[in-house]
């Protein structure tokens, strides 16, 4: 019992994963009460208002987290020096850029929407960009290094001053307008706290070569990341299209209940489980890394269905009324956590091999499989555009089930061969 509870704390991917699920769970706490202060003290129309400004700054900030980092964690460390630099140096462009795009975009993404309250929301959440590049060579570091246990504890202090800044600007009675100013605070304690961590830092720098690559990389992996935000929000997208106004507040709440807690589980597990398979993938140990993954996976994935069980049960306990025919809205959305941990395991896998090209491939597919669902389905109601959701995931799995069968635990159509 003892050996085995000494071999866990050992095991590299059980620690990261403890470490960001500890930061998860600490994280969600705050969420949890901001979602009851939101839920309490916004109408429904305002509660989607506020969803809408934040699933369209997701999807557009996805870009600020540059696909260089990803090579900065997995190069040789011959490599690193010069491919550190050059990564800084990206960082910059990508951020004053995307700072620029957001603002610019902002009164055409109100207007799309009929809805002029997500302009300022927008605009002023924009400025959150000029803060990442300052620590970003340090975070990558961090991951680089494996020292999960700070880099997750830090995640969970900026998210819980995030939501707890909700908390108090929607005391104050300042609207919708509470998590645009709380999104600033987090950035400013994003940089404070990573300023701190005593690492090398490496000076922007140009080099054509390296520059080049990365650049190339960068294209592959955002294009995937920016597919993954969209899978995850397509349906608040689509949903703030179709449904009214009052239905879209609810559908709204029911995804912050349910997928935005196990979505958390997701990205604590994939935020862990890359820099163990460039660390596994440096020393050649390519198929124990991939078993290794898939099975915390599935083990993640109980959780999932716990949640879904569980979660008529906390919406009653916690929140008002008006949010309780959601809880059944909440249980379904809870299992489409399930396909997008077996999903994401496979991309980090093709990632780390230098695959980055079919990790895309394999998210515009989940996110064709979603859209395709909706569409023909149709809903007119909360309910069943959940049940679209969830039926459009249960097919994300099926490329890795025809990759198994195809060739009984090798790597299968995307990884025939791995090139480090």
């Amino acid at each position: 019992m003892w050996k085995k509870l000494h071999h866990l704390r050992r095991d590299r991917l059980f620690s990261n994963t403890g470490w960001m699920l500890l930061s998860e769970a600490i994280a969600k706490v705050s969420r949890l009460l901001t979602v009851v202060i939101m839920a309490a003290l916004l109408t429904p129309l305002e509660f989607g208002i506020a969803s809408l400004a934040l699933a369209c700054h997701e999807l557009i900030r996805v870009f600020s987290r540059a696909g260089a980092g990803a090579r900065v964690v997995q190069c040789d460390a011959n490599q690193l020096p010069v491919t550190a630099a050059n990564a800084s140096l990206l960082q910059w462009l990508v951020c004053l850029g995307l700072t620029a795009a957001q603002i610019a975009a902002a009164n055409y993404i109100a207007q799309f929407y009929n809805n002029p309250a997500l302009a300022p929301l927008l605009t002023l959440m924009a400025l959150t960009y000029l803060c990442y590049p300052i620590v970003a060579v340090k975070v990558f570091m961090l991951q680089r290094q494996n020292n999960m246990q700070y880099f997750g504890l830090a995640c969970a202090i900026c998210l819980s001053v995030d939501n707890i800044a909700t908390i108090i600007f929607l005391l104050l009675d300042m609207g919708v307008m509470a998590v645009a100013y709380a999104k600033l605070l987090c950035a400013v304690a994003w940089v404070i706290i990573f300023s701190r961590v005593k690492l090398k830092s490496y000076a922007p720098s140009f080099e054509l070569t390296v520059f080049k690559a990365l650049v190339k990389l960068t294209v592959h992996i955002f294009i995937a990341d920016a597919l993954r935000v969209l899978r995850s929000q397509a349906d608040i997208l689509i949903a703030a299209r179709i449904l009214p106004a009052e239905l879209f507040g609810l559908y709204s709440f029911a995804k912050n209940a349910g997928v935005g807690l196990s979505q958390s589980i997701v990205t604590a597990y994939v935020s862990g489980l890359y820099p163990f398979l460039c660390e596994r993938f440096r020393a050649r140990e390519v198929g124990q890394a991939r078993k290794k993954a898939f099975t915390y996976g599935a083990a993640i994935s109980v959780l999932f269905i716990a949640q879904s069980i569980v979660a008529p049960f906390y919406v009653s306990l916690f929140f008002a009324e008006q949010w309780q025919s959601s809880a059944v809205i909440v249980s379904i959305l809870c299992l489409a956590g399930i396909p997008a941990i077996f999903t994401d395991t496979y991309a980090m896998l093709l990632r780390a091999a230098n695959q980055t090209l079919n990790e895309v491939i394999l998210i515009f597919y989940c996110v064709a499989c979603l859209a395709i669902s909706i569409w023909a389905l149709q809903p007119q109601n909360a309910l069943a555009l959940a049940s679209a959701s969830l039926l459009g995931g249960a097919f994300w799995c099926l490329p890795l089930l025809f990759s198994f069968i195809q060739t009984k635990f090798s790597f299968g159509v995307f990884l025939k061969k791995v090139q480090l």
